[in-house]
């Protein structure tokens, strides 16, 4: 090796040494200053939803969080001087669906400063990292009675049905023994897919498409589940050729029923049939003020 070159070689490799240095002082000097581990107590306002994906999932598999943005109101224990913050919570679609989420209502939140996992360079090692956001410890908010829901719902045309600020659900409970069919929901979080509830821990999801007076929704085995339900096992056995097809529409046929139309009828029969306990997918869907199933 020539002297040019082993100089060269040295150099380069003190540059990279220092280099990789400053990548884990950065990390350690950010987790030092904004101390992570401080506890903070204090009432906020939901501001903005920040991060997200296009298609979300529940509590079940598919894990997922957000980040939002809050106004701080006031702060009851800790030192915190900015006047918004950032909170990760995770699987929050429950929160908003049941309104434990939701603008303009007030938040008593206990909050610890979140860490995340950053690689650095040397010895291709992991370490935890200030993240940027908070994370909630406990929430003492008074969520009984804090939104307000009607009695009785009406929708005059599909585009209501859609388009609605707060997302009721479209089921068919079945009086003599309780059972609910698979509840309907829109605009949950998404506006382009039909977020379709069979239990807290079981979602199902079917792109659809709209025009005047009709919802068209087509076949997909996107399943967000728990456990391995009944119509898990039964949308899994379907044959793949019928993803991306339209199987069924829905029209509002009063102001708050819509009815249904199976366009691939041997499919539901046969996902109806695979349990005698609840019907999956009947004729009319019925908004409801309540949760089901």
């Amino acid at each position: 090796m020539t002297r040019q070159l082993f100089i060269l070689t040295v150099s380069l490799a003190l540059t990279a040494c220092k280099n990789s240095d400053s990548v884990v002082n950065e990390a350690h000097s950010v987790d030092s200053i904004s101390k992570p581990d401080s506890i903070i107590q204090m009432q906020v306002e939901l501001i903005d939803k920040l991060d997200t994906i296009k298609l979300v999932g529940y509590c079940g598999v598919i894990k997922f969080d957000m980040t939002f943005k809050y106004k701080v109101i006031k702060v009851i224990g800790g030192n915190y001087n900015d006047s918004t913050i950032l909170i990760n919570q995770i699987c929050p679609t429950e929160a908003i669906q049941y309104k434990w989420m939701q603008n303009n209502t007030i938040y008593t939140y206990k909050l610890k400063r979140r860490k995340t996992i950053r690689q650095v360079i040397v010895g291709q090692k992991t370490e935890l990292v200030d993240a940027g956001d908070y994370e909630i410890i406990s929430d003492t908010t008074k969520h009984i009675g804090k939104a307000s829901t009607p009695d009785k719902l009406s929708f005059k045309n599909i585009a209501e049905v859609i388009q609605a600020k707060r997302s009721y659900p479209w089921v068919n409970l079945n009086l003599h023994d309780s059972s609910a069919s698979l509840a309907l929901h829109f605009n949950l979080i998404t506006t382009d897919t039909l977020e379709v509830e069979y239990s807290a821990e079981c979602w199902l999801y079917f792109p659809y498409t709209v025009s005047s007076d009709k919802i068209t929704v087509y076949w997909d085995k996107i399943i967000d589940t728990k456990y391995d339900f009944d119509i898990v096992k039964a949308i899994n056995k379907t044959d793949g050729k019928y993803i991306g097809k339209p199987f069924m529409t829905l029209q509002l046929i009063n102001d708050t029923t819509l009815q249904a139309t199976y366009l691939l009828p041997q499919l539901i029969k046969k996902i109806n049939s695979s349990t005698k306990d609840r019907l999956f997918f009947p004729d009319k869907y019925f908004v409801s003020t309540k949760h089901f199933p």
